[in-house]
């Protein structure tokens, strides 16, 4: 009788038509945590007498200073290299006793991998060599980073950075697929960031199970084995979860960064860590397969209890989140992680150049554009110059989205109640306040009026898709100056978060800032008492669920400070405005337009208390800011130089007073007339200014009537 067959790992017993060496716990235990072990048939090991290194030992002119990781095959060391330079590298050395045909092939081709290619964001190959015992072992440059999602998440980075943060990953896989080399094993802990002089940069590491295409890497025989699993089974293509995996091309490589691209935005992958612990490995590759995983912004709607977290670590709230990821981006994922290869990105060029479209505001690859599409992207990028046609096109597109909820009530309403929802909350977002600004908006109004009046019979089913769409609506009406509406939209909104999380969740506070936001910009001594209410109670969840020092937290101070203002309490103000400040240098990675409104906020607080030369410096910190993130012709920018003009001229520097509202009203030219109009008559009434006021009124025909005020940048 033949002797039992078991797995070397665990001592289970195989069945005898097992192809595999290992049973399936081990090899799952082995793919998640850190490569499988070799499931085919492979050569003997032979162990050897050579026992572990130790820190302190020497290689060659390198002497080992600490274990930074173990692999499969081999372990990677910190080295300092003594000759002919000294400097400190990575040293990965084969393991004693895993010298087999297999093990011995796959280190080799490594070594060879690496060493073809040269590119800012690959690890670089800088030696090679054996030991005295015969051992091989390769250096490397080494990276002191850690992996890339771990990093983004503990600097808080906005969805923005996240993707200029991928980008450079895409260019290195590229590189790679030039040197007709696959990775294979993309994944965080593959893929590292290291700060260079303080600045981030990416690292792709381990092609460790690397495939040529066209040439040989090593002369010893290599191949993966019939029933060999190669790859992490989060980051694995469908072509990978064949137990045959000779049929790979680059493509594969687009899949894995397009998971990696999904754990960035979402937090998680498509098939969670969670799931596949839970699932025999059949189960699992028949998913990685054939289930189609859902939409990132799908995802983080079904993250329920997480997704407060999930967001903060975004420095976005999760309503403005979920708006972001749905439409491009949900496309561009999507795209890369197709089942069928010949749908994916052709290379990760492709995914990389999609991705800059995207941060650009252009049309993307990822699906044919439309005309209305290709039309909604060019209005993103000259909002002002086509603010016209913007508002023609948001009417007929939501007058064509409220025909459709006249439809009979079969049996698939409620499909379509919550695609006519998603539709809705797309259009109505991309209203800004630019749009609506000296125009004819009965039109729209008429059409926003009869969507809230339809809302509730329309979705009495769907609460989520309610509350949100409820929440855009508020949005606009408060960009059209319905105040009131905007109120009653944000009200009926908190009750359904209510409802639906429960009064201390985070999506519960979020919807309170915004009705306390709507009472805010109402005024009145009720809604001042109210409106404080609601902040303090949001500013006590969000530092009970996300901590003292939170750009959450300061976005809710600086909102308080806002209001105690308005309130004529400016001591309170102050207080909370330079805390709201502090707290945003000191935790947000980079400045941002926060600290612009938090600064702007200040200087108005510091004028109102007679402090003209601190307003002064504050607002020029902000413009110094603002410079740096939009363009000299953004709104923003004429908004600041007009506080900066305020609060120069208060300190009798009328020359250069004029001088700013020049220069802000150069900026002004190009916007709608009543746009300059209004501005005119907000900083025209000082008796410094007859001779501007005179030159921009000829253009606009506008009384010097109203006094000078500061104007607040939109976020």
């Amino acid at each position: 009788m033949p002797a039992p067959k078991l797995c070397p790992e665990c001592g289970a017993l195989l069945a005898d038509d097992d192809p595999g060496t290992y049973c399936a716990g081990c090899l799952i235990k082995h793919v998640l945590d850190e490569g499988p072990p070799q499931a085919g048939p492979v050569d003997s090991v032979r162990t050897m007498s050579v026992p572990s290194e130790n820190a302190g030992d020497r290689i060659g002119p390198y002497k080992l200073l600490e274990q930074l990781g173990e692999g499969g095959m081999g372990t990677v060391w910190m080295a300092e290299q003594r000759e002919p330079i000294r400097r400190l590298v990575a040293l990965k050395l084969i393991k004693p006793g895993m010298d087999s045909g297999q093990v011995l092939g796959r280190f080799e081709a490594e070594r060879q991998a690496l060493a073809l290619m040269d590119h800012p964001n690959i690890a670089r190959v800088l030696d090679a060599g054996a030991t005295p015992a015969g051992r091989p072992y390769f250096v490397m440059e080494l990276v002191k980073g850690i992996p890339i999602t771990k990093f983004c998440d503990e600097q808080r980075l906005s969805i923005r950075e996240r993707l200029e943060l991928f980008m450079p990953v895409c260019q290195a896989i590229q590189h790679a697929h030039q040197k007709a080399i696959i990775h294979r094993d993309i994944s965080p802990s593959n893929v590292l960031v290291a700060q260079y002089d303080g600045v981030p940069v990416t690292k792709v590491i381990d092609f460790g199970i690397a495939k040529a295409i066209g040439q040989q890497l090593t002369e010893r025989t290599l191949f993966t084995g019939f029933g060999a699993v190669i790859g992490k089974l989060e980051f694995m293509s469908p072509e990978q979860a064949e137990f045959n995996q000779l049929d790979i091309d680059t493509r594969s490589d687009i899949y894995s960064l397009g998971v990696l691209l999904y754990e960035l935005l979402t937090g998680t992958t498509p098939l969670s860590r969670e799931a596949l612990r839970q699932s025999a490995l059949d189960e699992i590759l028949r998913r990685i397969r054939e289930e189609e995983p859902p939409k990132p912004s799908t995802r983080l709607s079904e993250s329920k209890e997480r997704l407060g977290s999930i967001s903060a670590q975004r420095k976005l709230d999760p309503a403005h989140l979920m708006k972001l990821l749905r439409g491009d981006l949900d496309w561009i994922v999507m795209k890369a992680l197709e089942k069928e290869r010949s749908r994916r990105y052709e290379t990760a060029n492709a995914l990389g150049k999609d991705l800059n479209r995207y941060l650009a505001d252009e049309p993307i690859a990822a699906r044919a554009p439309s005309t209305v599409h290709r039309l909604r992207k060019t209005v993103k990028r000259h909002r002002l110059a086509f603010a016209a046609g913007a508002a023609v096109l948001l009417s007929l597109l939501l007058a064509l989205a409220l025909s459709m909820w006249s439809l009979s009530k079969a049996r698939t309403e409620a499909t379509k109640s919550r695609q006519v929802a998603q539709l809705l909350k797309q259009m109505l977002s991309g209203v800004g306040p630019s749009v609506a600004m000296g125009r004819d908006t009965t039109l729209l109004r008429e059409i926003l009026d009869k969507t809230a009046q339809e809302l509730e019979k329309e979705l009495k089913d769907q609460p989520v898709a309610e509350t949100e769409l409820r929440s855009t609506l508020g949005d606009v009406y408060l960009e059209l100056d319905r105040k009131a509406e905007a109120e009653a939209m944000f009200r009926r909104a908190l009750q359904l978060n209510r409802k639906l999380f429960g009064e201390q969740h985070l999506q519960t506070a979020f919807a309170r800032r915004k009705l306390a936001q709507a009472l805010l910009d109402q005024g009145g001594q009720d809604r001042f008492r109210e409106a404080e209410g609601l902040l303090q109670n949001v500013l006590a969840a969000q530092r009970a669920s996300l901590g003292r020092q939170h750009p959450e937290v300061a976005r809710t101070l600086e909102l308080l400070g806002r209001l105690f203002l308005r309130a004529s309490q400016l001591t309170s103000a102050e207080s909370h405005v330079r805390e709201a400040l502090e707290m945003q240098k000191k935790v947000l990675s980079r400045p941002d337009d926060d600290i612009v409104t938090s600064l702007t906020t200040l200087g108005i607080v510091l004028r109102q208390e007679g402090k003209s030369a601190e307003a002064e410096a504050a607002y020029r910190e902000a413009l110094e800011i603002e410079r740096k993130l939009v363009s000299e012709k953004h709104p923003k920018i004429a908004q600041l130089l007009n506080n900066l003009a305020v609060a120069v001229g208060e300190q009798g520097r009328f020359d250069e007073e004029e001088s700013l509202y020049r220069e802000a009203l150069e900026r002004r030219r190009w916007r709608p007339r009543s746009t300059i109009s209004a501005w005119c008559s907000n900083d025209a009434a000082d008796l410094v200014r007859p001779r501007l006021c005179s030159e921009k009124h000829s253009r606009c025909g506008a009384n010097v009537t109203a006094p000078s005020t500061p104007v607040w940048p939109n976020r």
